[in-house]
């Protein structure tokens, strides 16, 4: 294994990749954030929509 220099904290790391084990990990959480923050509007639209929908009957 190489040591390497991690593209986003420019700390040493082993292993392979551009960027450490941390990051990525970071990374992936901040994906899982973004997809329920979009999840939760999605969700929240639409019961905007069905209040507006009824409120019209």
């Amino acid at each position: 294994m190489t040591i390497r220099n991690c593209k986003q904290c420019e700390k040493s790391f082993i292993g392979e990749g551009e960027i450490c084990n941390i990051c990525e990990m970071e990374s992936i959480k901040e994906n899982d954030d973004m997809t329920k923050l979009a999840g939760t509007i999605e969700a929240l639209a639409l019961l905007k929509s069905m209040k507006e929908s009824s409120k019209q009957i």
